[in-house]
C-alpha cells in the first residue's frame, strides 16, 4: 500500500509517499518548503502561511512523488493533516488533498496533527510499539500522553499557559536572537555558565496532585525577563542567560515525563513533536539521577538528518496504518478561543476593530460624517431661510473631492503603484480636496466663497470628530506608548501597536529586553482630537450667529483645526519629519493657522455677504456656469 500525505498545519508545506509492505514502513520520498518571511515578524503571520501554501503545494507534491518515483496512478490513498494548526492553512491542505482524492477516485485519511507525532518513531524505528509514555513538546504544544496500544490515548498533563516552543521564541527575542530561536538558544547556551542563573523550576518541587504532570513557563520566561532588564551588559550576559533558562525548562520536561513513565510502569518513553530536536532534551536522560528513569526502560527520539520533520512522516505512517485499522482518535483538545498576545494586561483596555461582513467601522463613520454635515448646515440653512438644496450640493463636493484629495496625496507620497489599492487615504490631502470640492459646488451655484466657508465651518468640526471614531474603531493613528489607566492597546490594528511595530515602523525606542509581539498600551490620539474637536464645533455653533463678517468663522476653524492636530502630534506614533523639526502634519498644521488669522483678519471686517438669488431662495433654479 503506498500513500501520498500532505501537511500545511503551520509554515511549512511538505507532501512524503510511504509504502507499507506486510509489517515494514518505508518513506520512499518526501518534500518540504519552508516559509523564510515569517522571520522578519518573530512569528508566523497565518493569512502569509495560507497563501505560501497555496502557491507552492502542489510543486512540493510532484517533487515528493518524483523522489519516490511514483505517479499519482501508484497512490491506495490520501492522507492529510486535518488539525489542531492554523485555520487557513490547514484549509489549503484539506481542500488540496479532497481534491486530488475525488479526481482520482482515492480514499481520503484525516490525520490528527499530535498523533502523527506519536506515530512518527515507527518509521525509523520498527520495533516501537505501545504501551510507553509520550512528550510531544512544538511550538503550539506540550503535553504528557500515556498510550496503553495505538489508538488509545490519555492525556496526563498539558502546558497551562505557554508552550515549551513558544517559551523558548519569546525568550530568544529578548534575549535579541531571530525567530525561531530555539536552536539560536541551542548553540548559545553552549558557552554559558549554568551556575550564574538558576531560574525556577515550575510546578516542578512539591506540586499539587492536580499539577503533577502539568507545565507551566511563563513565570520561567518573566524570570529571564527580569533578569534581562536588571543586567547592565547584556551582550556579555546572553550565553549564561540562555543556559539558565534552557537548564530549567528542560529539567522540568524531563522530569515530569520520567515520574510520568515510572507511574504507569511504562519502560519506553517517546518524544516527539518540533521541540524534541533540542539536543539538551535527548541526552539529558543520561545526566538525570537513576530515581528519575523509568526503570530499566529505553527512551526513543525521532531525530532525522532532515531537520527532524516528524510530523510529516508521523501523519504518514498512521495513514499506512489506517488503511488496515479503524481510524483511532487524536487527543482531545480544549475548545479553541481567541488567541491572546504574549504579556497580555488584563488591565489594558484593548480595542478591535469593528466589522460587519465586509463592512468596516471606518466606512460607517465616514457615512455618519457626511449625513451629519448634511443635517448641521441644513439646519442652519433653515434659520437663515436659505434654499435647503445647498447642503446637498456641498456635501457631493465634499464626498468626491475628499475621496480624490486623499488618496491622490497618498499616490504623491507613495507611488504611482498605489492608485488603485484599496487602502491609502491621507487625512489633509482629503481635506484639501473636499474644501475645493465645496468652493466649486458654491461657484456652481453663485454663492460667495466665504459665505459657503462660514456655512461649513460648524459641520467640518464635527465631522472630523466623527471621522476620528472611525480611525479608532479600525486601530489607526494612534499614538506612542503610555502606562496611564485609558491607555489602549490595539492588537489587531492598522498596524498593530506592538513593540516590534512601534520600533521598526514608527521609529519610538523600546526599553531593551521586551517581547516584540507585545501588545503596548497607547495614547488613543483619535479620542483626544474627537474630545477636541466636539468642543471647538460647540464653540462654533455658539459663535456662528456672531456680527463680524461671513467667512471669520471660517478662519477659526483653520485656526482650532490647525492647533489641535499640532499639540496631538506631539503624542502620535509616527516618524515622518520634515527637516528633522516638525511632522507632515505639524508642518501642514502650521499653515492651517495662519491661513486662518489671515481670514480672520479679512473676511471679519467685511460685513455680510449677499446669498445670491438661488440660495436666497428667490430663483427657480440654479444659474448656469460655462
Amino acid at each position: 500500500m503506498r500513500v501520498l500525505a500532505l501537511e500545511t498545519s503551520c509554515d511549512e508545506t511538505s507532501a512524503a509517499v510511504v509504502h507499507r509492505v506486510g509489517g515494514t514502513v518505508t518513506l520512499e520520498g518526501m518534500a518540504i518548503l519552508s516559509q523564510d518571511i515569517h522571520r522578519i515578524f518573530g512569528g508566523v503571520v497565518p493569512e502569509l502561511a495560507s497563501r505560501a501554501h497555496l502557491a507552492t503545494v502542489g510543486d512540493v507534491v510532484d517533487h515528493a512523488l518524483a523522489r519516490a518515483g511514483a505517479a499519482l496512478a501508484d497512490l491506495d490513498g490520501i492522507a492529510v493533516t486535518r488539525g489542531p494548526g492554523l485555520l487557513g492553512a490547514l484549509l489549503v491542505g484539506v481542500t488540496w488533498g479532497k481534491t486530488l482524492a475525488w479526481r482520482e477516485g482515492l480514499p481520503l485519511i484525516g490525520v490528527h496533527h499530535l498523533e502523527g507525532h506519536l506515530f512518527a518513531p515507527v518509521l525509523e524505528d520498527p520495533t516501537v510499539e505501545p504501551p510507553f509514555t509520550a512528550l510531544l513538546v512544538s511550538g503550539g504544544h506540550t503535553m504528557l500522553l500515556d498510550v496503553p496500544q495505538w489508538g488509545e490515548y490519555r492525556l496526563l498533563g498539558q502546558t497551562k499557559d505557554d508552550a515549551a516552543g513558544e517559551a523558548f521564541d519569546k525568550v530568544g527575542a529578548l534575549l535579541g536572537l531571530d525567530y525561531p530561536a530555539g536552536a539560536a538558544i541551542e548553540r548559545l547556551a553552549r558557552d554559558g555558565d549554568p551556575a550564574r542563573f538558576r531560574f525556577p523550576r515550575p510546578l516542578l518541587h512539591r506540586p499539587a496532585e492536580v499539577d503533577r504532570w502539568h507545565f507551566s513557563f511563563s513565570g520561567l520566561k518573566t524570570a529571564v525577563l527580569r533578569a534581562v532588564q536588571q543586567s547592565d551588559d547584556l551582550v556579555r550576559d546572553r550565553a549564561d542567560l540562555a543556559r539558565g533558562f534552557q537548564d530549567a525548562a528542560i529539567d522540568v520536561l524531563t522530569a515530569k515525563t520520567a515520574d510520568a513513565a515510572r507511574a504507569h510502569g511504562r519502560p519506553l518513553v517517546v518524544l516527539g513533536g518540533g521541540g524534541r530536536v533540542h539536543r539538551r532534551s535527548r541526552h539529558r536522560d543520561a545526566h538525570r539521577p537513576r530515581r528519575h528513569r523509568p526503570g530499566r526502560g529505553r527512551l526513543t527520539e525521532t531525530q532525522h538528518r532532515q531537520r527532524c520533520h516528524d510530523r510529516r512522516r508521523g501523519e504518514l505512517a498512521v495513514a499506512g496504518r489506517g488503511a488496515t485499522r479503524p481510524r483511532p482518535r487524536g487527543p482531545r483538545q480544549p475548545a479553541p478561543s481567541r488567541p491572546r498576545p504574549p504579556h497580555w494586561s488584563a488591565a489594558m483596555i484593548t480595542a478591535y476593530p469593528l466589522e460587519f461582513g465586509p463592512v468596516t467601522g471606518f466606512g460607517i463613520t465616514m457615512m455618519l460624517l457626511f449625513v451629519m454635515g448634511a443635517w448641521i448646515m441644513d439646519r442652519e440653512c433653515r434659520r437663515l431661510g436659505y434654499n435647503t438644496d445647498f447642503p446637498s450640493d456641498l456635501i457631493l463636493g465634499a464626498v468626491v473631492g475628499g475621496i480624490l484629495g486623499a488618496k491622490l496625496w497618498f499616490v504623491a507620497l507613495h507611488g504611482i503603484d498605489t492608485l488603485f489599492s484599496r487602502s491609502g487615504l491621507v487625512y489633509y490631502g482629503g481635506f484639501v480636496g473636499g474644501t475645493l470640492g465645496v468652493i466649486l459646488m458654491g461657484w456652481r451655484r453663485r454663492v460667495p466663497v466665504r459665505l459657503t466657508a462660514h456655512l461649513a465651518a460648524p459641520a467640518l468640526a464635527a465631522g472630523y470628530a466623527i471621522g476620528r471614531v472611525g480611525c479608532f474603531v479600525v486601530g489607526d493613528d494612534y499614538g506612542v506608548p503610555t502606562t496611564r489607566p485609558w491607555g489602549v492597546g490595539f492588537p489587531e490594528g492598522a498596524p498593530p501597536s506592538t513593540a516590534a511595530i512601534m520600533e521598526r515602523a514608527f521609529g519610538v525606542p523600546i526599553a531593551e529586553g521586551v517581547d516584540p509581539a507585545m501588545v503596548l498600551a497607547v495614547h488613543p490620539t483619535q479620542l483626544y482630537e474627537v474630545a477636541a474637536m466636539l468642543l471647538v464645533f460647540a464653540l462654533l455653533w455658539r459663535w456662528r450667529t456672531t456680527t463680524r463678517g461671513t467667512g471669520w468663522l471660517f478662519g477659526v476653524y483653520l485656526v482650532f483645526a490647525g492647533i489641535e492636530r499640532f499639540l496631538v502630534e506631539i503624542l502620535r506614533a509616527k516618524d515622518d519629519r520634515l527637516l528633522g523639526v516638525l511632522t507632515v502634519a505639524q508642518s501642514f498644521s502650521v499653515v492651517l493657522v495662519v491661513v486662518g488669522l489671515v481670514l480672520m483678519t479679512t473676511w471679519g471686517g467685511q460685513g455680510a455677504a449677499a446669498p445670491g438669488a438661488w440660495l436666497a431662495g428667490t430663483g427657480s433654479r440654479a444659474p448656469a456656469r460655462g
